[in-house]
């Protein structure tokens, strides 16, 4: 099993007001594709009742750092009490959605997520103690671009939703 250490705790950003969860979700993948991770989406999921519309997405991105640690990225999107309105933007009228957001991102090292290391308790043990004393510098390493990666997203993410916040 994969010892999973999480390097950037889970961090939320909320926002209130006209959006496009389809720009949302696009901008996510695109920066997926960009930086070239293994897409997973976990859930995708649309509520419609009478007045308003429920969208909930669930992403959890990898790449492998080396054969021994793997950066995965876990984001969900979760969109309350929206309303689709339209709305000019640039001369254009564009379908978007008045509603509340509110978006986690969490970014976690996962080291030995092949369990190599794990075939028999001689190894496990073999794997604590190169763990500490060989592959320290390594990992660390994999750990500053994890929070790198993570906090790269998270840019992104704000940056859309404080562009959204001058359509009104």
């Amino acid at each position: 099993m994969p010892e999973q250490q999480t390097i950037v705790p889970k961090e939320t950003m909320s926002f209130e007001g006209v959006f496009s969860i389809r720009e949302l979700r696009n901008i996510i993948m695109d920066w997926m594709s960009a930086k070239a991770y293994i897409p997973v989406e976990e859930k995708a999921q649309q509520v419609i009742k009478k007045n308003a519309k429920f969208f909930e997405f669930k992403f959890k991105p990898y790449k492998k750092l080396s054969d021994y640690a793997k950066c995965l990225i876990k984001i969900t999107i979760s969109a309350f009490n929206c309303k689709d309105v339209i709305v000019p933007v640039a001369g254009k009228k564009r379908k978007m959605q008045d509603g509340k957001v509110l978006v986690k991102v969490e970014g976690i090292l996962e080291t030995d997520y092949e369990a190599k290391w794990e075939i028999h308790s001689v190894w496990y043990a073999v794997r604590v103690i190169a763990e500490k004393y060989v592959l320290a510098p390594f990992i660390s390493h994999h750990a500053e671009y994890v929070k790198d990666e993570t906090h790269q997203i998270i840019s992104q993410i704000r940056s859309y939703l404080n562009l959204q916040k001058r359509i009104k």
